[in-house]
């Protein structure tokens, strides 16, 4: 249970409330809080066992009572700019006894004196309800650094709004050169740092993720910003301002298009100070061999960590299978090139690699034509453990709930199929 203190609801005598909240696997959030709910438009005489309040970024769930209890429908408050909370709308819950043919998104009952909110994660993405997708726990494990900031927040703090991509690309130097014309100087120096780094955790709040893998590129120590130490300092802080309910994995990155003598220098440091969890590789497949990554991979594995590579996206299903085998990998980023082999998928499952696939991603970087099309269904099909995540949300526009409603939406997958889905990213087991 992480204790959580919101602001001070607006009008006279307004209290300030002190929410306890838990979330686990399961999508259960419990909540309570004693003080009035004025926002609300709760009585007094309601107030004896509390209002759930579920709080993601600027938007809070809570109770509303029904024929004098509280198993009744659920209010969606938002905060606007000047902090006020204002319910902008409602959403219909049961208490698990009332009859029906479907299985509702949300259940609000009272549970030894708290309010206890449950989201099915399957019963969302059946109704096409994205608010309740957005409660349910979610992980993405496939994020890249400043692309990863929640736009709203970026809007709200600097004025500049940046509109994702709206059309496929034809290559990744077209995509850099996005980056160049939209992003500019955006995140540089130390403040730029504390912008996407505050706007990565929000959208982690906003949409639900209870876990979100993130870090550095073994290069930020030539930037001027500070020693490893000092570099994890600065998420782990903002963590526990914004954010301290998500599990951050930290991850170390690595650059194909470095030398490898400039990555070991930069390498030591990081691995020194022993904290980060996963190490990952990026950047154009064919920049250089695979193989001459393998002494910082195996540096990477003495201390313990999750390895990873960016393999496949562009590549062939040859060259997954060999970079598994090269590098030792725990999981491979994108890795969709191995539909294109029965034998290679085979290896993936029967060896438990776990691969992070990126839909929208694949889409909007030319890799694949369509949702209906994308080559996730037979990973799956084939034993692969696939997750599904967002790449880079800034850039590409969606949300991690917006990629499983979406494909629930074109029939590529079952709600139950996409549940499991949802549930291979939420452990490493």
């Amino acid at each position: 249970m992480h204790p959580r203190r919101i602001r001070q609801v607006s009008g006279a005598g307004a209290p300030s409330w002190d929410v306890q909240t838990g979330i686990g696997p399961s999508g259960r959030i419990a909540l309570s809080t004693t003080e009035e709910t004025p926002a609300l438009g709760l009585p007094p005489a309601h107030l004896e066992f509390g209002a759930a309040l579920a709080v993601y970024g600027n938007t809070v769930m809570a109770s509303m009572p029904a024929l004098g209890n509280w198993i009744g429908r659920v209010a969606i408050l938002t905060r606007d700019s000047s902090g006020n909370w204002i319910r902008t709308g409602m959403l219909d819950a049961a208490d698990g006894q009332a009859g029906g043919t479907s299985e509702p998104a949300h259940r609000v009952t009272n549970r030894n004196n708290r309010v206890v909110v449950t989201t099915s994660f399957t019963a969302a993405l059946t109704s096409g309800d994205l608010q309740a997708v957005q409660i349910c726990p979610k992980a993405d494990l496939h994020t890249h650094g400043f692309a990863n900031s929640d736009r709203d927040y970026i809007r709200e703090k600097t004025g500049r709004d940046i509109a994702p991509i709206s059309a496929p690309l034809k290559s990744m130097d077209e995509m850099h050169a996005w980056s160049k014309a939209n992003l500019a100087d955006l995140f540089d120096g130390p403040q730029g740092r504390v912008l996407w780094v505050e706007a990565s955790f929000v959208r982690a709040l906003k949409d639900g993720l209870t876990r979100i893998e993130f870090g550095d590129d073994v290069w930020m120590v030539t930037q001027g910003l500070g020693t490893p130490s000092d570099l994890v300092e600065s998420i782990t802080s903002i963590r526990a301002q914004v954010a301290p309910q998500v599990e951050w994995i930290p991850q170390l990155g690595l650059s194909r298009h470095c030398k490898l003598e400039w990555l070991q220098d930069w390498m030591a440091p990081w691995l020194e100070l022993g904290f980060h969890r996963t190490l990952d590789l990026s950047g154009d497949e064919l920049a250089q061999p695979i193989d001459l990554f393998k002494p910082l991979y195996r540096a990477a594995k003495a201390k313990g960590m999750r390895l990873k590579a960016h393999v496949g996206e562009w590549g062939t299903p040859e060259d997954v299978q060999h970079a598994v085998e090269v590098l030792e990998l725990d999981e491979v980023q994108h890795g969709i090139a191995a539909v294109s082999s029965k034998p290679v998928m085979r290896f993936l499952a029967d060896n438990k690699i776990r691969v992070n696939v990126c839909p929208t991603s694949n889409i909007m970087l030319g890799r694949v034509d369509d949702l209906r099309s994308h080559p996730i269904r037979a990973m799956y099909d084939a034993g692969v453990k696939v997750t599904v995540n967002t790449d880079d949300a800034l850039v590409f526009g969606k949300t991690l709930s917006e990629e499983f409603l979406g494909l629930y939406q074109v029939g590529l997958f079952t709600a139950a199929e996409l549940d499991q889905i949802r549930l291979n990213a939420l452990t490493d087991q």
